[in-house]
């Protein structure tokens, strides 16, 4: 996983997930236990276009991306320059796939 991060501000801090496969893998329901014990809120998306308005509505908010590789390539150039993220983290298998979002 790797990260592009501005300042944070913990009291309006929001997780924002993205992944096709977020309620069809075991392990992403592990993480999404962690991820509400951790974070304020936390919203799972697995719509593409769902997870870019929730983020656009969300003006008094920082949102903490997480995203397939899968998704990275579609999704950045969409959202890379909105005020509201506070980091954007992407997950993947193979890094040197996803090296030059990084």
């Amino acid at each position: 996983m790797a990260a592009a991060s501005k300042s944070p501000n913990l009291e309006n801090l929001v997780a924002v997930w993205l992944d096709e496969k977020l309620d069809k893998e075991d392990d992403n329901h592990k993480f999404k236990e962690e991820f509400h014990s951790t974070f304020r809120s936390v919203e799972t998306f697995d719509n593409m276009k769902a997870c870019i308005e929730f983020m656009t509505d969300a003006k008094h908010e920082k949102i903490r991306l997480i995203v397939s590789g899968s998704l990275c390539q579609q999704i950045l150039p969409l959202i890379y320059q909105m005020s509201q993220l506070e980091s954007i983290y992407v997950v993947y298998s193979n890094r040197a796939e996803y090296e030059q979002w990084i």
